[in-house]
């Protein structure tokens, strides 16, 4: 069941996988030590942002963070709390769909180094 995406399940397919991840929080709280505990925590987090959000919500949610000043992948990726491969996917879809574009920035005069790649609302 999980291996579908999140848009494809059913409500009830959806709340069954986040009560999962509910069962699985129990065991990161009661995790022999703290490398334990993050670990199950980091599976925590992937079902419950993977499954507990529709791609429509994830890019009304990337979006409005855009709106709001956060200008990478790795921005998005912070404060969405999506991991980085969902974010990436939502960009491509919205630069796709003309929502969005990226612009090189020159940061050094120098020329040395990669310029950094920013998204930003398309007007």
């Amino acid at each position: 069941m999980a291996s579908k995406p999140a848009e494809q399940l059913s409500l009830k397919q959806r709340r069954r996988v986040l009560e999962y991840a509910d069962c699985v929080a129990g065991l990161a709280a009661d995790a022999p030590n703290d490398d334990s505990a993050a670990s199950v925590w980091k599976a925590v987090r992937y079902l419950r942002n993977q499954y507990g959000f529709s791609d429509k919500e994830k890019e009304d949610l990337i979006l409005k963070k855009i709106e709001l000043g956060a200008q990478s992948i790795g921005d998005l990726a912070s404060a969405t709390g999506f991991p980085s491969q969902v974010v990436h996917d939502m960009i491509n879809n919205l630069e796709t769909r003309g929502m969005i574009e990226f612009r090189k920035m020159s940061v050094s005069s120098n020329g040395l180094g990669r310029k950094p790649l920013l998204i930003f609302l398309k007007t």
